[in-house]
């Protein structure tokens, strides 16, 4: 049995109900559980008498991605009891998850000296920080308020993974402070559980001597 609400990355209750439908007490027994084919965990039983049923739960923490996931129990699993039917230890059910992607810009890295009139690059860190898949969408970026760059992600970006572009900024900036500002899913096309960070702004400083000469 699963809570009538599975969202992905909350803790989900799952129970089991485990039953000897035989007319002789079991001895001692393992149920293990798994989800998405995946070992998980196991209880040991000192034994069920017969005709009794027993009930344990399990806490999934932070959930699961969204999606539909295969929850399996296996009683008896190491085989240790001889029943009158060995086809019916193993029960697979499969739920959904629901989730939303959450796209975040969660750093711009810079090089640690930048002079004017220098080539500079720079980085973005890009993470999907929900748990759902992203589907395509655009990064941004914009110096001094100015759009500069694009990149375009067709394939999305999965739950729970980041990505990283670069771009050199050829001739670097004039000397003094400058806003770096990058904007990840620029086009709004991707629902998110959070729309509120979806940008970054950084202030960097460029380095630099006049140079005067006659012309």
């Amino acid at each position: 049995y699963p809570p009538s609400s599975l969202v992905g990355g909350e803790d989900s209750i799952v129970q089991v109900e485990i039953t000897n439908i035989g007319y002789a007490d079991a001895g001692p027994f393992r149920l293990d559980m798994y989800i998405d084919g995946q070992y998980e965990i196991s209880w040991d039983y000192p034994g069920l008498p017969a005709w009794i049923y027993s009930e344990l739960s399990v806490t999934i923490t932070d959930g699961l991605f969204a999606g539909a996931h295969n929850i399996q129990f296996i009683v008896d699993a190491t085989e240790v009891v001889s029943e009158s039917n060995e086809g019916n230890n193993t029960r697979t059910e499969t739920f959904t998850w629901t989730g939303t992607p959450d796209l975040e810009v969660t750093s711009i890295y810079a090089p640690s000296s930048l002079v004017g009139g220098e080539d500079s690059l720079f980085q973005a860190k890009i993470t999907n920080l929900g748990y759902a898949d992203a589907g395509p969408f655009w990064l941004d970026m914009s110096i001094d308020g100015e759009y500069s760059y694009s990149w375009n992600f067709p394939g999305g970006l999965p739950a729970r993974n980041y990505s990283e572009r670069s771009v050199t900024l050829t001739g670097g900036l004039f000397a003094g402070t400058h806003y770096i500002q990058f904007t990840v899913d620029a086009t709004e096309v991707v629902s998110e559980s959070n729309e509120g960070n979806n940008t970054r702004t950084v202030t960097f400083t460029w380095t630099g001597t006049p140079d005067l000469e006659v012309t």
